[in-house]
């Protein structure tokens, strides 16, 4: 018998015998394809469909369970599998960047975004989504003369979450990747919940799953977002103690009031060596002292989950670093040359990592304002969890044992949804990312990043898909 759940304009019907599935909007099916599990190596994996109504929208949750008598690595959970389209190549799909430094932005479905360069690729992208067609993360929208509707992932702990969307002709799937996680037999994995919306203007759903996920992960907000200086935007990696001293100094005479002087990128002798000084830098702690005695918070940045290949750590400790199936480590994209991931799993790279931020908060003073993180999906220590539950450990941990260095965080080039609930989430200003294209707006409470004055981090933002 077909399950049914509707609210507003919104229906979504599912068939436990066939697996099928679709979502209807008034009298028009918006979407219909098939709900399935498998492991990475294509054995199926059943599944069971959760469907309730959720404020002019519908949720979708998805259980599958390794049903077979070995040991599995989890596969794609697919809570909307290669379903046929209401839309043609010529409507307009809201595309939601990877990271924070990928474009986000509204556009007809046959005007894709320029590639990344070769070199930008395992940093900018993601590696496991298809070549052809588009890619949304967390979130989409698919617009047109058959209607709207709106998707979106309710919860970012365990899975980075994306749309894949090919384009001649419409086809969408929404998915959780499984990391190749174990799965023992009887052993059961629950996909993030997906919300369908299509009662709402896409605007207007957006901001809704927006504060949905900030609810279920529960953002912390503050009551107003910091306003700051950051180093990074004029010395980039040049800068030295003195700069920063002379920077505090002429905002003070200019009189401008700002909360956060955030010491970015260049004070450390590599990524990964965070706590060996750069020339010109030789005490932290007076650096701090200084800032603070000018009225500002003292800031700085830091990549906690990334590693200079040429850096002493890696040097030292190749078994923490992240690797693919033969031992190699990962390509995580050219920075200062070759980059690596951290292996948080490791109990040597944890501890090394809890070193590092006591060093960072108690002895040098400071409040880590602003982070880039790197986690491939690749082989690690513990094969139980996925990337962005790996993410969510390193922050969390983080944040528990040192909570005053998290007062506010900032997103740099990272997938910051895992962390979410972890660090302090601020509203930002509207921005138009594409001019012509999309159009922004602010929304109340977004799951967004800290945006400083002089920082170009983008948030997440809402779009008109009309």
């Amino acid at each position: 018998m077909t399950e049914r759940a509707s609210a507003g304009d919104t229906t979504v019907a599912f068939d436990p015998q066939s697996g099928d599935i679709d979502v209807v909007a008034g009298d028009t099916t918006l979407l219909s394809g098939r709900v399935s599990a498998t492991s990475t190596d294509g054995t199926p994996l059943s599944t069971s469909v959760s469907l309730s109504a959720a404020h002019g929208a519908v949720d979708i949750t998805v259980t599958a369970t390794n049903d077979t008598d070995e040991q599995r690595a989890l596969g794609d959970i697919c809570v909307i599998s290669d379903a046929e389209t209401a839309f043609s190549s010529d409507d307009r799909i809201f595309e939601h960047g990877y990271q924070s430094w990928t474009p986000t932005a509204t556009t007809p479905l046959d005007d894709p975004f320029p590639p990344e360069s070769v070199e930008s690729v395992p940093q900018m992208t993601d590696v496991a989504a298809p070549d052809e067609g588009r890619t949304s993360h967390a979130v989409t929208a698919l617009s047109g003369d058959a209607g709207s509707v709106t998707l979106g992932f309710l919860d970012h702990e365990a899975y980075l979450s994306r749309f894949d969307v090919a384009t001649a002709p419409v086809r969408l799937t929404a998915l959780c990747p499984g990391d190749g996680v174990s799965v023992s037999p009887g052993e059961c994995r629950t996909a993030a919940t997906l919300r369908v919306d299509a009662t709402r203007t896409v605007d207007a759903a957006l901001a809704s799953i927006a504060d949905a996920v900030a609810d279920r992960m529960d953002a912390r907000v503050p009551a107003a977002a910091p306003t700051g200086w950051c180093s990074w935007y004029h010395y980039f990696t040049e800068v030295t103690a003195d700069d920063v001293r002379d920077n505090v100094g002429a905002l003070d005479d200019w009189g401008v009031p700002l909360d956060v002087i955030q010491i970015d990128d260049g004070y450390e002798q590599a990524f990964g060596d965070w706590r060996t000084l750069a020339d010109g830098f030789d005490d932290m702690r007076a650096l701090r002292d200084d800032i603070v005695d000018a009225g500002h918070t003292a800031g700085i940045w830091l990549a906690p989950f990334y590693v200079q290949a040429d850096s002493q750590l890696a040097a030292d400790h190749p078994e923490w670093l992240i690797t693919d199936g033969a031992g190699a480590p990962v390509d995580a994209g050219a920075r200062h040359g070759p980059m690596y991931g951290l292996d948080v799993t490791h109990p040597g790279a944890t501890e090394w990592l809890r070193e590092t931020f006591r060093t960072v908060v108690e002895e040098w003073g400071l409040s880590t304002s602003n982070s880039t993180s790197c986690t491939p999906p690749r082989s690690r220590v513990s094969g139980t969890g996925t990337s962005p539950a790996r993410r969510r450990t390193g922050t969390g941990w983080r944040r528990s044992e040192r909570p005053s260095a998290t007062r506010s965080s900032s997103a740099a080039a990272h997938r910051d949804s895992p962390a979410w609930g972890w660090s302090t989430r601020c509203a930002s200003a509207p921005t138009r990312r594409r001019t012509g294209v999309a159009r922004a707006t602010p929304r109340a409470n977004p799951p967004t990043r800290t945006r400083f004055a002089t920082c170009s981090t983008v948030s997440s933002v809402t779009a008109d898909c009309g």
